[in-house]
């Protein structure tokens, strides 16, 4: 479900409430159904009708229905991503867990997830390069396989007798 343009909130209410249904209401404002019936939940959970909404206005009608969500300070992710750089065996989930129970109204975890991302520097992990042995074992087993494949390979076809067999040999037409 979207956030519906602020000008459509009040005709979603209006069409309502003229009895339209919520298919009927979505096909007028160009909306998912869905959406529609997010905004009349939201509406009825505020008690919202149209009279109300048309006196507030159209921004205020729709902060109403979708009111910003709490800035939670930063400052409990900042901790939680030095706690990421320093411990390796933590994961952001584990983090996002702790950071939920500790600010239930806090950000999701994308959200999360993204202003982890944003804060520097960011934990590296090193790659190893391959050992001589590994490498080794793999050419050998190429190697292998490519001798292998040469030694496989079906006997050559011999050229087929048409005048043995009696019969006439393709594209002769006589």
């Amino acid at each position: 479900m979207q956030k519906i343009n602020p000008f459509v909130v009040t005709s979603v209410i209006k069409l309502h409430e003229d009895g339209y249904s919520s298919r009927r209401v979505a096909e007028f404002v160009g909306y998912c159904k869905s959406t529609v019936n997010d905004v009349l939940r939201r509406a009825k959970a505020a008690d919202l009708t149209y009279a109300k909404a048309q006196e507030l206005g159209y921004m205020r009608t729709a902060e109403m229905l979708y009111p910003p969500k709490p800035n939670v300070p930063d400052d409990a992710i900042v901790e939680k991503h030095q706690r990421f750089l320093k411990d390796k065996t933590l994961t952001k989930k584990d983090l996002w867990e702790e950071y939920i129970q500790e600010n239930p109204d806090g950000v999701k975890y994308s959200q999360f997830c993204e202003k982890m991302n944003q804060l520097k520097p960011r934990r590296r992990t090193a790659k190893r390069p391959a050992s001589k042995s590994a490498a080794t074992a793999r050419a050998a087993a190429t190697a292998k396989a490519s001798s292998s494949n040469q030694s496989q390979s079906p006997p050559p076809i011999a050229p087929r007798n048409y005048e043995a067999e009696g019969i006439r040999e393709p594209g002769y037409y006589k």
